[in-house]
Order: C-alpha cells, then structure tokens, then sequence
C-alpha cells in the first residue's frame, strides 16, 4: 500500500444525501424558477464528483500501485450511457409522436433530433456556449457534457502526476494552482465583458469547481485533511462556516449575476468540499445524520435520471403543468433507476471490486504505474 495512503471511502449514506439537495434544487429552479440559485445544485455535483471520482482513484493507487484507466472509463460508460440513452431515446419518442399527432412541427422535430445529438456526444456545453440555440428539454446535458470533457484529462493528468514522483502534497499544490489559473481565466472573460451564456456553458467555466472538489478528494484519499477541518475542536466551526457561506449564496445569488463569475463559483465550491470532509471525517455530524435519512438517499440515488427526465417533462413538448411534470419525472427516474440502471451499476461494481483486490504492480496496457520512489467520484 502507498505511503501515503489515507481511508478506504467506501459506502457513505449522506454523499447520496447530498446529490438529493443537488437535484431538488435543479428541479426546483426549472419547475417553478424558485430559489433563483437552485441552478448551484448542478455545481454541489460537479464538486461531489470531482470529490468521488478522485478519492476512489487514489484510493485505487494506494491499493494496486496503479491507475487503470481502461477500466475508470468502462465504468464510466457503466454508469452514464445505458440511462443517457433510455432518456433521450424517451424524449425523441415522445417529441415524433407529438409530431405525428400534429402538435410540433418539422422545425421543432429537426432541433430535438439535432440537440439529441449534441446530447449523446457530450458536446451540449460547448454548441450552447457557442450561441447555438437547443431545446430546453435536451439542453439540460450540457452539464453531463463539462463533466466528461473534464474526465477525458484529469484521469491521465492525475497518472502522471503520480508517475513523476510527486508527493501528494506537491500534487495538491499542482491542483491549487490549476484551479487559480482557472479562476483567473474566468474572471479575465468577466472583466472583458464576455457573455454570461459563454461563461456558464463553457467548460472552461466549470472546471474549477471540479478541480476544488478533486483536491478534497485527494486530501481524503492521501490522509491529508487539513487540520481545520480533521480536529474536532476546529471542526465545530469550520463546518459551521461553511454551511453559512453555501446557504447564504443559495438564498442571495441569481442566475445571471456576474458575481459568480468574480469568484462566487469558486467559493461556493470551496464550501461545499468543506462540507463534504467534514462529514466524511465525521459521520455522527448532525449534517451526515439528517442527509442519512431514507427518504434523502433514496432522492440520492435516483438523482442521475431524476437529472435526465425532469427537463423533458417540465416545460417539454407535452405542456404538462410543472408539479405533474416533476411527479411524473421523479417516476421514470425511479423506473430508470431500478431497470435500466441497476443491471449495469452491478457490473460496474464487479468491475471496481475486481480492480482493487489486485495488489501486482503488473502494468498492461494504459496502466501507468508510480515510480519504485513515492515521493479515492
């Protein structure tokens, strides 16, 4: 095992508590426009999966003394495609059979068949970013797209790292100047009066909230977790703090503000990964504890396809009112969860079980190893 090597993750009730805040802010905001910064609830999950992806990782490299890259994106695929597909293929179906009825017409079937598309090659973000126009019931997986985009780099990124001999402090050092670089880019476009659509749909616009929860998950996975954060006595108000920060932004921010893009975006994130160590340091905290609730993991889990379906009902071609909409949502995420999902989270789970009880330094291919001298979405 690494030297460095910090806690196994494992199972934590309360991250899928967590992804349950995230969703209902997203639907809420889209259903009924209300709070004003229920569109944040996309940025707590960029952070929790920037926080997983990279605790399991390291995780990964402090069992088996290597990164299998072959294997992260298998189970990316896992876990994304099968529910991506069944819910855009749901939303064409839905859209041709309205056009069939007479209800939309060829234009309107045109940009669904044309935004499904953009949808299914994770290139969403960047064509709205862009200017071009798609429809709201499919516009929704631009966020799915930053994410990929994201993974395609920080995967191989994290690798070499690791194989150059870093210490994960320096490593840790390495993504807080990644993430300042970010931020200074962003706030660069502000200052330059860059469009508020280019810089929220660009990925560009994202990846430091991404990065910031990848640090977090990297101090958990390495047993490094700042003192302010690890020590009870620091802890009571650090958490605190936190939570007051992220509330207080979900209560204030609007979507168009510019303030976000002045560094709001980053300190909310930094909030939420407090959140996130603290309760997984601590998992008696009264915040574990109210987000361990079943009603809470159960929104948690389902929260993927919860995510996929709540746009194409709420304000879809079906013109269904907003609460039925959501209601009838919230049922195919929950189909998709148990049928669709399920089947292909179990492989997924073979796969990471399979991988980790190995304890070879054996290379095969695209696997990078760390180098003889060391120096956990």
């Amino acid at each position: 095992m690494n030297s460095e090597a910090g806690p196994r993750l494992g199972y934590r009730p309360e991250l899928d508590g967590v992804r349950a805040v995230g969703i209902l802010l997203v639907v809420a905001f889209h259903a009924y426009a209300r709070p004003e910064s229920g569109f944040l609830g996309v940025d707590i999950f960029f952070v929790l999966s920037g926080f997983l992806i990279t605790a399991l990782l390291v995780q990964e490299q402090n069992l088996t003394g290597a990164i299998s890259l072959p294997h992260f994106y298998l189970r990316r695929a896992l876990r994304l495609l099968p529910a991506l597909v069944v819910a855009v293929l749901g939303y064409l179906l839905i859209t041709t059979a309205d056009f069939a009825v007479g209800d939309t017409k060829w234009p309107q079937l045109a940009d669904a068949l044309e935004g499904s598309g953009y949808g299914l090659a994770y290139v969403s973000n960047v064509v709205q970013a862009a200017g071009v126009e798609v429809p709201g019931a499919i516009g929704h997986l631009w966020s799915l797209a930053t994410e990929e985009q994201f993974y395609l780099i920080w995967p191989f990124a994290l690798v070499l790292l690791f194989r150059s001999g870093l210490s994960r402090r320096t490593v840790s050092i390495v993504l807080g100047a990644a993430i300042a670089a970010l931020f200074g880019h962003r706030l660069q476009l502000t200052l330059s009066d860059t469009s508020v659509r280019r810089m929220y749909f660009g990925p560009d616009g994202h990846f430091d909230v991404i990065l910031v929860g990848c640090l977090a998950g990297l101090w958990f996975a390495s047993g490094r977790v700042p003192a302010l954060i690890r020590l009870p006595r620091y802890r009571r108000f650090v958490g605190p703090a936190a939570l007051a920060v992220a509330v207080t932004m979900l209560v204030l921010i609007e979507f168009r503000s510019r303030a976000l893009y002045l560094g709001l975006y980053t300190l909310f994130a930094a909030a939420v990964a407090v959140l996130l160590l603290t309760m997984v340091v601590s998992e008696n905290s009264r915040l574990a504890r109210l987000l361990a609730l079943r009603p809470m993991v159960f929104i948690g889990k389902i929260s993927y396809a919860f995510y996929l379906w709540h746009a194409i009902f709420i304000g879809g071609v079906l013109s269904l009112p907003d609460t039925v909409a959501a209601a009838i949502a919230f049922g195919a995420a929950t189909l998709s969860y148990y049928i669709v999902e399920r089947p292909f989270l179990r492989l997924k789970w073979r796969d990471r079980a399979k991988v980790e009880s190995r304890r070879s330094r054996a290379a095969t291919t695209l696997v990078l190893p760390e180098p003889a001298e060391p120096a956990r979405p």
